[in-house]
């Protein structure tokens, strides 16, 4: 009777990378992250206006923003401009206003933009889904006020602008053509990001948070509770 054999372990063969090889795909890496490094922060900050309908600013983008946004309204083309946004967080700017829009329509008056041209679209606090509440509550004072909107211009902050625009478009059906100004961040330079902490927190949160509202995002039907006040995702 044969004897039977008991192992453990059996003697494989596995490739192994040469020298040239390791090369070769420590180049492949080196070349991906570069890529992404430079087309990343350009992806996310998304200029595609169209230049007619309504001005949509956030509120809470810097003075330097609110400066191009109050230029590119007086270039023309535009109906009104809308300030978004909700109650203003800590001390990011002068006492005496309650929401981020109402601040940078102060803002906006003083650069020569007259209060009959602002509309302010203030929104209620809200832990989550910040810049979806502000998006809806623009839409109900739209539609409050009668006005017919078929299109209008987002304007943003840097990395943040693709992921308001899609919000926004959420919000609004897509029976709205909705176009993005993107300003460039005041706080870092934009087009070397990666050396600065501040540029790497913002456009690598940002660009995880458009990529998780794709996949997983859910923003409720117009007119619902869920929509009005958000459902536990940000």
């Amino acid at each position: 009777m044969p004897l039977i054999s008991f192992h453990l372990f059996h003697l494989r063969m596995i490739p192994v990378p040469t020298v040239a090889g390791i090369l070769f795909f420590t180049l492949i890496g080196c070349g991906s992250l570069s890529a992404v490094v430079y087309a990343l922060p350009n992806f996310l900050a998304v200029n595609n206006p169209v230049r007619h309908g309504l001005l949509v600013v956030e509120g809470w983008v810097s003075l330097p923003s609110l400066r191009m946004a109050a230029d590119t309204f007086q270039q023309g083309g535009y109906e009104a401009i809308v300030v978004s946004g909700g109650p203003i967080e800590g001390n990011f700017c002068r006492s005496g206003f309650n929401t981020y829009a109402e601040r940078a329509a102060y803002e906006l008056k003083q650069l020569g933009i007259a209060d009959s041209q602002i509309i302010v679209a203030p929104a209620p606090a809200s832990a989550q889904d910040r810049t979806y509440r502000s998006s809806v509550s623009v839409r109900h004072l739209l539609e409050s006020q009668g006005r017919k909107v078929i299109a209008f211009d987002l304007f943003s902050s840097g990395p943040h602008t693709r992921r308001s625009r899609n919000l926004y478009q959420l919000a609004f059906g897509e029976h709205v053509e909705v176009g993005a100004i993107a300003a460039p961040p005041s706080t870092y330079d934009f087009s070397h990001w990666w050396r600065s902490s501040a540029g790497v927190k913002e456009v690598l949160a940002e660009g995880i948070a458009y990529a998780w509202t794709l996949c997983c995002f859910e923003p409720g039907k117009p007119g619902s509770w869920e929509e009005a006040w958000g459902n536990g995702r940000k």
